[in-house]
């Protein structure tokens, strides 16, 4: 940014002693992670990104592949392509080595992207919050003309205004990196979704139980159950219908008692049928599956929104996230949704 020349030169001098020793970044004086920030949990993403190589002799800790995971889920929350989080881990590796630093380092630079409360970009409190500064970085990114298409040092510089303006592109392969890890991590992460709704609050209820092991006949209104222990360990656990049973009920605080099996759920006329382009969280979605039709389907999950859904999925497998965007098998198998009202 403006004024960073001088910085600029100092961190380019450091750069070969970091080159030789390939030292783990983000232990320096004046650094914190902290806490994770309200609105944006990224602690699914477990160590996704930790140990990375960054290609300059540089590996990535916990906190810095941590902030990483937080500006790459912030520009999915805003629903921006991938490109975007490109762009602001390659800026943020530049500017900071994806630190969070709260003393300012030049002049009043703070933050991931070393923005400056002098120059209207918030207060220190915001710029050290991990999401209010990725979230202040995208909304200035998207308004560069033609950001998506032109090289990224062009579109980082046209944000921060560096004095270095070339050093970004750097780190782009890097940032493509980090970002394919964290798209492919997301699959499996919990959705967040806003507190209040009912499709929320089924949603929530069902993802509590993820990583349970799928038991045929497992699970109802009451919690997982042996069923016919399918997969041989004797524990209890939830096929798909058991678990939209338990989800429904609890989070319709026992007024909603669904029937038993796909079919019957799919087949009762209390709920409404919507189709993919449609679908809210919370709903029920069907498929045929191994065993069923479209008109008495054999399997359901729970739409999590982002074109995935919480699957109890078939013996030995564990209760999970799964995709079904356009192109898969579950999208082309796809028969509706169900929307349950309380």
């Amino acid at each position: 940014m403006s004024g960073k020349l001088v910085g600029a030169v100092v961190a380019a001098v450091a750069a070969p002693l970091t080159l030789v020793l390939g030292i783990a970044l983000g232990s320096a004086a004046g650094t914190a992670p902290g806490p994770p920030p309200s609105g944006v949990d990224s602690s699914c993403f477990g160590t996704t990104g930790s140990g990375m190589d960054t290609g300059r002799g540089e590996i990535l800790n916990d906190g810095q592949a941590r902030n990483a995971q937080i500006i790459y889920q912030v520009s999915a929350e805003l629903k921006l392509p991938a490109r975007a989080a490109v762009i602001a881990i390659a800026t943020s590796m530049q500017e900071d080595r994806l630190r969070n630093s709260t003393t300012p380092g030049d002049l009043d630079s703070l933050g991931l992207f070393q923005q400056r409360p002098s120059q209207g970009w918030g207060t220190p409190e915001q710029l050290t919050d991990p999401v209010h500064a990725s979230k202040k970085f995208y909304a200035a990114l998207v308004k560069v003309p033609n950001w998506q298409t032109i090289p990224l040092a062009h579109a980082a510089q046209a944000v921060q205004k560096s004095g270095t303006p070339d050093a970004y592109a750097q780190w782009e392969p890097f940032a493509t990196k980090i970002v394919a890890a964290c798209a492919e991590k997301a699959t499996a992460c919990p959705t967040v979704v806003p507190p209040g709704d009912l499709g929320a609050a089924i949603l929530a209820q069902a993802q509590k139980w993820t990583g349970m092991a799928y038991q045929y006949g497992g699970g109802d209104q009451n919690g997982p159950s042996v069923g016919t222990n399918s997969n041989g360990s004797g524990q209890p656990g939830f096929d798909c219908s058991g678990l939209t049973v338990w989800a429904v009920y609890q989070a319709t605080g026992g007024k909603v008692l669904l029937p038993r099996t796909a079919a019957t759920q799919f087949q009762d006329r209390r709920w409404k049928h919507v189709p993919y382009d449609q679908l809210q969280v919370g709903d029920l979605v069907f498929w045929p599956g191994t065993s069923g039709t479209g008109s008495a389907p054999s399997h359901v999950g729970i739409y999590a929104g982002d074109h995935r859904f919480f699957n109890a999925p078939f013996t030995g497998a564990n209760l999970r996230f799964d995709s079904m965007a356009p192109g898969t098998y579950r999208h082309k198998t796809f028969i509706a949704g169900a929307r349950i009202t309380g």
